[in-house]
């Protein structure tokens, strides 16, 4: 049998939504000297063929549910996806650190997120996924009709939360089970994966009351003034850089010349 065949159907718990798993911190890996990102050739790694036809049938599937709005569309998150990508690629790559400079030297100025391929996939994944379904108008817009997405998501990050849904519930499903155990090893890496694409996917919601206070507490608590330079804090300086790269490429599409 598959070694990763039993891989649980994560879901929100019960009476919850995908807005309650969003966290401080995503706990990130720890450094390990034996698969640190020099230890990695990405040219070796070869995807079996039907993980490569479920990903294309699975990518199709995110893109046939997409409305066709003048903003919220397929374009865009294609844009986003791409711009996700570029910018996870200048953080992580070890170009942008000196040659003479140690594994776990790069390791911690990118604050782990070098050696963390999971993770730099779920940005991507999240930042394609992020706009699925969306109905073209604000989520306050639907508070004010009273819609019923508004009321499943307690009036909060309503097409956000609604996109998390959709593509993980797709995810799930089990002609998509080789493509989850490519991507995720075992329980823990499955847990780690959806917990950086809700805080990514999340992190898009600029008007959230909440969140806005609580990335502003985050970022004193990472990189205020009052900070204790001694202490490292990855998992939080991961995370703000995570959510900073997915907010960035959501916004660059709509300063694009065309």
């Amino acid at each position: 049998g598959k070694k990763n065949q039993y891989l649980p159907m994560l879901r929100s718990p019960e009476g919850k939504t995908v807005v309650d798993e969003v966290v401080e911190a995503i706990e990130f890996p720890p450094f390990d000297a034996f698969s640190s990102q020099d230890k990695l050739d990405v040219s070796s790694i070869s995807l079996d063929v039907t993980v490569r036809a479920q990903l294309h049938e699975y990518v199709s599937h995110v893109c046939s549910q997409f409305r066709d709005n003048a903003f919220h569309c397929l374009d865009r998150s294609s844009q986003v996806s791409m711009s996700a990508r570029k910018l996870m690629q200048r953080v992580t790559t070890s170009q942008q650190h000196g040659a003479s400079e140690k594994p776990k030297e790069v390791f911690e100025e990118t604050f782990g997120l070098s050696d963390d391929p999971l993770a730099q996939f779920a940005v991507v994944f999240a930042a394609l996924i992020h706009d699925m379904d969306h109905g073209g108008v604000s989520n306050s817009q639907l508070i004010r009709e009273d819609n019923e997405l508004a009321k499943t998501y307690n009036g909060r990050c309503i097409w956000e939360q609604h996109a998390v849904d959709l593509a993980w519930s797709q995810l799930m499903q089990p002609e998509f089970e080789e493509l989850r155990e490519c991507i995720c090893a075992d329980e823990s890496e499955l847990k780690h994966f959806r917990q950086v694409v809700i805080n990514s996917v999340l992190a898009t919601d600029f008007m959230d009351e909440q969140l806005v206070a609580l990335r502003k507490e985050r970022w004193e608590k990472a990189f205020g003034d009052k900070v204790d330079a001694k202490k490292k804090n990855l998992n939080l300086k991961a995370s703000i850089v995570v959510k900073l790269v997915m907010q960035a490429s959501d916004s660059f599409h709509a300063i694009q010349h065309w």
